[in-house]
């Protein structure tokens, strides 16, 4: 994920939350989750202080990728494994 300066505590939680929402490691049970997000400052862009970024919008663009990413591959008749 990539975001904002102010917002990469809120998108982390919300990567995180998704995973074990959605079971995303399912049967492994790993000892820990370690999401990934860059920082990208674009205060001179928009007003970084008025935390615009929620976690429902985090949570729709996870959704809205993976649904894309696998029917893109399916379109090409591949098998699509995500590995957490």
């Amino acid at each position: 994920m990539i975001t904002n300066t102010n917002s990469v505590g809120l998108v982390r939680d919300a990567v995180l939350k998704w995973g074990i929402k959605t079971n995303w490691y399912g049967e492994r049970k790993p000892w820990y989750i370690y999401p990934v997000v860059a920082e990208i400052y674009n205060g001179f862009l928009n007003d970084i202080y008025a935390f615009h970024v929620k976690e429902a919008r985090v949570l729709e663009a996870i959704s809205f990728f993976i649904k894309n990413l696998i029917r893109r591959y399916k379109a090409y008749h591949l098998d699509v494994i995500l590995v957490g």
